[in-house]
């Protein structure tokens, strides 16, 4: 044993030995999610069924209550599973009020947007911007622009994507070149606008997808139609400057992807994407953006719960998900080791 290791010392071929060993690798570390201490996983004491997904933001999870399309009240549970509030929802004049989306920032601030009608009236597009208490309820109309996401960052600014179109929901040559992509101010200010309308191919990538903010920017994932999805994710900073990044095939599916399945931003600034393949054998994936490469990773999920899906409900110091195979009413959270 002695002579071996005295010819690999003689021949030189311990330098590159060490090198090997010892050279700095990209992403040596795969990222994962691992269950959170601090929070264990809850389960709300409500049911899920027959509802829409949960949103989770400011330590809260929200959950819509009434019509799956017309909700007339916020139930708003904190990350031990209680009951902490129940905020009722109602546009004054708005006989019918329909919501596209809801969400609920870092800072605890509620964001809806949809429209409004009563018999005889014209709809009218709104966003809602509505305090962590429930006490204080602004409505922004934004007539002809249809906001179908909405956000909220932490300054309470609002960002959001939709058409201009007429009253009864119909696109007019005038708004081919009106931008999807806006922020507003709290108080209603248009405070930019960005990608026209004639960018896109239709209207059906616009009014589904996932929308996330933090203080300097926001994120915007949309996908293609058909049964492949291919997603395209986009950032814009507060400034306007937009950068893109294909998700044209999630990383380790052999299957095609069926399904995007809720998005967040960490509390550092990472983005989350949930994804479901097309065939149920396989398993889902939680990916992460690496901005400097513009690869998606794909992060591994430490859960003791089996797992043939995830869905993200938002995130703030941790990462709020439904993991499958768990009560729907369950909620797990998890922080992000890169």
């Amino acid at each position: 044993m002695l002579a071996k290791c005295q010819r690999i010392f003689a021949s030189g071929g311990v330098v590159p030995l060490l090198l090997t060993l010892f050279a700095p690798t990209a992403h040596a570390l795969e990222p994962r999610l691992v269950s959170s201490a601090a929070r264990p996983a809850v389960t709300i004491p409500a049911t899920l069924e027959g509802k829409r997904l949960p949103v989770y933001g400011g330590g809260a999870l929200v959950v819509a209550e009434g019509d799956m399309a017309e909700p007339n009240l916020f139930s708003v549970y904190g990350a031990d599973g209680n009951l902490r509030t129940q905020i009722p929802f109602r546009i004054p004049g708005g006989g019918r009020v329909v919501v596209y989306e809801y969400t609920r920032s870092t800072a605890g601030t509620l964001v809806a947007c949809g429209f409004a009608e009563s018999p005889g009236a014209q709809r009218a597009p709104y966003l809602a911007w509505i305090s962590a208490d429930g006490a204080e309820q602004k409505i922004i109309r934004t007539e002809p622009y249809f906001p179908y996401l909405c956000t909220a960052a932490p300054d309470g600014t609002l960002w959001a994507v939709g058409l201009e179109m007429d009253p009864e929901l119909r696109e007019r040559p005038e708004h081919r070149n009106s931008p999807v992509l806006r922020r507003f101010a709290p108080d209603g200010r248009s405070l930019g606008a960005w990608l026209p309308r004639s960018g896109f191919p239709g209207p059906a990538v616009l009014v589904r997808g996932f929308l996330v903010a933090s203080t300097d920017r926001a994120g915007w994932l949309r996908w293609t139609a058909g049964n492949n999805l291919e997603g395209i994710y986009l950032e814009i900073t507060n400034q306007g400057e937009i950068s893109e990044f294909p998700l044209k095939k999630v990383p380790g599916f052999q299957s095609e992807t069926a399904a995007f399945s809720g998005m967040a931003f960490t509390r550092d600034g990472d983005v989350l994407v949930a994804a479901v393949p097309a065939d149920r054998k396989e398993s889902a994936a939680v990916l992460l953006l690496d901005r400097s490469s513009g690869q998606w990773r794909r992060v591994s999920v430490l859960s003791p719960a089996s797992a043939p899906l995830y869905h993200i409900y938002g995130a703030d110091d941790e990462v709020a998900v439904y993991v499958g195979g768990d009560e729907k009413s369950r909620v797990r959270f998890f922080r992000l080791e890169k």
